[in-house]
């Protein structure tokens, strides 16, 4: 009883940051009563999703127009979003295959409706099961990551602080500590929303360092302009306070819009050679052997490569508990986060991490290459996640 009443107002509590008018009274209120470094709930896009940015007092804030293009780039995800959902609730019945609840159906209780997700057989490949039993092939590697982030980068950063009870904040704070401060050079895969770039950058130097973003989500790249754009302004301002002669910073940054897997020679060969190599949640979804050997010519000699990833936590009790985790947001993602985040949430992630052993391929591949020394494997809290670190020859 006592455990159903606590998800009962979970459940209520979620559908209230869901609501504009909740949204907005909290914003007035938080306004009004915190001076100096505060949370600050931007307003909903459309349906009530929230993104939260951590800002300054008044003086040291970044422009109304870095928010104005912040909350463009977000609205732009959001908009991507609501389309690729309407183009699948547009697909013909004869067309539509159900599958069971854990797979690819989402029961709206609410509304005591169902909508099933985009059949995975209609362009005539492999469904995403099938993808996920079995990525030997790059097509079901890029169908599974196209399939699990669909124009969501405009609730990514807050969808993967509550998926991981607030974790990933520490996960990524343990891989910075791997990448050396004197690294003036860095290759980001995967850089998504600019979690980790934002840091990378604070660490070794907003405007001394070198970073080139890979990635394939091309909403997720819009809000990391964005985010850096603020980053620089926010810079500037702080290295001209007070001072008479203004001196503008620029954060030196390149995209690559592709599958880390198909980066070619022309993709790096300006941007390089890079003295770090950084990733986090890549390493699942794509052929270890094809990444290294594609970024390796890009290398100088000693440099770090540092790549991280979910793993499957050590048996027992810890075990017994990330398997009754990941069975609750199975349920519970599409439902807080939007339809979108269906096949990611539903069995299919979870699958995916027990079948990857990623960190010991990648260990694996990396000695088997005879360029790469001192290989580790670091696993952390409690070994539900990992990081492998190697210094190149």
């Amino acid at each position: 009883m006592i455990c159903a009443a606590a998800v009962k107002e979970f459940m209520r509590s979620a559908e209230a940051l869901n609501n504009p008018t909740v949204l907005e009274t909290h914003e007035q209120n938080a306004q009004s009563r915190r001076l100096g470094r505060r949370e600050r709930a931007l307003p909903a896009l459309g349906a009530g999703y929230v993104v939260v940015a951590t800002t300054r007092s008044a003086s040291s804030t970044v422009s109304a127009k870095r928010q104005r293009s912040y909350r463009s780039a977000l609205l732009t995800s959001f908009r991507r979003s609501k389309k690729h959902q309407e183009e699948r609730d547009d697909i013909s019945p004869e067309t539509t295959t159900m599958t069971t609840t854990t797979s690819t159906a989402i029961t709206n209780v609410d509304e005591k409706t169902t909508t099933t997700q985009e059949p995975d057989t209609a362009d005539g490949g492999p469904s995403l099961n099938e993808c996920v039993t079995d990525m030997a092939t790059r097509e079901k590697r890029e169908k599974v990551s196209k399939s699990f982030f669909p124009n969501t980068g405009y609730n990514y950063d807050r969808c993967v602080a509550y998926a991981t009870l607030g974790f990933d904040a520490e996960w990524k704070r343990l891989l910075l500590r791997q990448i050396p401060t004197s690294s003036k050079n860095v290759l980001e895969l995967a850089s998504g929303t600019a979690i980790v770039s934002k840091r990378i950058l604070k660490r070794c130097g907003v405007f001394t360092t070198k970073l080139t973003c890979v990635d394939i989500t091309d909403d997720y790249v819009d809000v990391a302009k964005a985010k850096l754009a603020a980053l620089e302004e926010k810079e500037n301002q702080k290295r001209n306070k007070g001072k008479k002669e203004k001196e503008e910073g620029k954060i030196d940054v390149a995209y690559v819009i592709k599958n880390a897997e198909d980066i070619t020679e022309e993709d790096l060969q300006s941007r390089g050679p890079f003295d770090c190599v950084v990733s986090s949640y890549i390493p699942k979804y794509v052929d270890a052997e094809k990444v290294i050997s594609s970024i390796e010519p890009h290398l100088t000699e000693g440099a770090t490569l540092v790549v991280h990833d979910f793993d499957v936590p050590y048996a027992g009790p810890c075990r017994w508990i990330w398997h009754a985790h990941m069975d609750i947001w199975a349920w519970m993602g599409p439902k807080m986060f939007g339809k979108e985040w269906a096949a990611c949430f539903e069995a299919n992630l979870k699958e995916l991490i027990i079948k990857s052993d990623w960190a010991k391929v990648w260990s694996d591949k990396l000695k088997e290459r005879g360029c790469w020394s001192d290989v580790k494997i670091h696993r952390i809290t409690l070994g539900g996640a990992s990081l492998v670190t190697a210094k190149k020859n």
